[in-house]
C-alpha cells in the first residue's frame, strides 16, 4: 500500500468532518432483517441501508454494517493517531540530527584529548629519560669513585 500524502490525509479528514455526527450504530433487532442499516445512535436517523441484508456468496451484510458504523469513530481516531505519530516522528528526526551533530563534535573532542594525552605521555617519557640519564651519570660517578677508593687501598 502506498504511503498517504498529507493532502490525502486532509481530504479524508474533510470527508469525516462533513459526515453526520456519530456515533453510528447497527440496530438489526429494531429494524428487522429487511430494514437493516446504519443509524445515528442519538436520533435513529438512517445513515445508510444495506440493499441485501442476507449473506450470499462473499457478502457479509452484518459485518459490513458494523464496519461502516464503527468507521464514524474509527477514522477520526486513526487520523488523530497519524497526526500524533507524525509529530513524534518529526521530534525523533530532529533529535537524531542533533545527536549526529553532537557525535561529530564529540569525535573532534575525543581526537583533541587523544592528542593532548599523547603529548603529555611524550613529555613524561622525555622527563623520565632525562631522570634516567641523571641517575646513570650519578651511578657512573659513584662507581668510579668507589673504584678509585678500592684502588687506593
Amino acid at each position: 500500500m502506498a504511503k498517504l500524502t498529507n493532502e490525502q490525509l486532509a481530504e479524508i479528514r474533510q470527508r469525516a468532518d462533513a459526515a453526520t455526527e456519530g456515533p453510528w450504530a447497527v440496530f438489526p433487532d429494531k429494524c428487522g432483517p429487511e430494514g437493516q442499516g446504519v443509524f445515528n445512535d442519538e436520533n435513529f436517523g438512517c445513515i445508510c441501508e444495506v440493499g441485501d441484508p442476507y449473506p450470499r456468496g462473499n457478502n457479509k451484510p452484518t459485518e459490513n454494517m458494523n464496519f461502516i458504523a464503527s468507521a464514524r469513530t474509527d477514522v477520526p481516531a486513526l487520523l488523530d493517531m497519524i497526526t500524533e505519530l507524525q509529530s513524534e516522528n518529526k521530534l525523533l528526526e530532529t533529535s537524531f540530527e542533533e545527536s549526529d551533530r553532537n557525535k561529530n563534535r564529540y569525535a573532534d573532542e575525543v581526537e583533541r584529548l587523544r592528542n593532548e594525552i599523547s603529548f603529555i605521555a611524550n613529555v613524561d617519557m622525555v622527563k623520565n629519560a632525562h631522570d634516567a640519564e641523571h641517575v646513570a651519570v650519578s651511578v657512573k660517578s659513584w662507581a668510579s669513585d668507589t673504584l678509585e677508593g678500592v684502588k687506593r687501598r
